[in-house]
């Protein structure tokens, strides 16, 4: 039987959820089970007392666990990044040279290097890589405003 999902989106998730292929939703009071969903609707603006935009998601699996009134966790899969893990980083790891974002990456040897990046989104004060880093990659996360291309840095254990 499919049931359709009601939450209310902030501002902050729009681009992650238009960008999703599909949901894992939660139920708070049934944890241990969990159900594929899809984005049935979007609503194009906000309300304007709450600032939060209207959404369905589509619930194909649900079974009688799922009852009116319930609450549940949703989580958001990327279309582009399947099975994979997102890289967040701090904004303040994020720094703009000439409009363009970038991070500085360490070095083996403790020197920084500027490495070009695309952001996928941000989340609070983190930030979605898109491209740009590796998994393992080691990236300097405070003082990177001050920092210049070949300067020595001390990683804190």
């Amino acid at each position: 039987r499919g049931i359709t999902l009601f939450i209310y989106l902030p501002e902050t998730e729009l681009q992650r959820f238009r960008s999703a292929s599909k949901f894992t939703v939660s139920l708070n009071a049934v944890p241990e089970q969990s159900y594929q969903g899809t984005l049935r609707e979007l609503a194009a603006a906000a309300d304007p007392a709450t600032r939060t935009y209207a959404t369905r998601i589509a619930i194909n699996n649900a079974n009688a666990a799922m009852q009116l009134g319930m609450s549940a966790t949703v989580e958001v899969q990327a279309k582009d990044n399947p099975g994979n893990r997102v890289i967040r980083l701090p904004l303040t790891a994020v720094v703009s040279r000439d409009s363009h974002p970038m991070v500085w990456k360490v070095e083996a040897a403790g020197s920084v290097h500027a490495a070009p990046i695309s952001i996928d989104g941000m989340e609070g004060n983190t930030v979605r890589i898109a491209s740009g880093l590796n998994r393992g990659d080691v990236v300097v996360t405070a003082g990177a405003n001050l920092l210049h291309e070949g300067e020595k840095v001390k990683l804190l254990p």
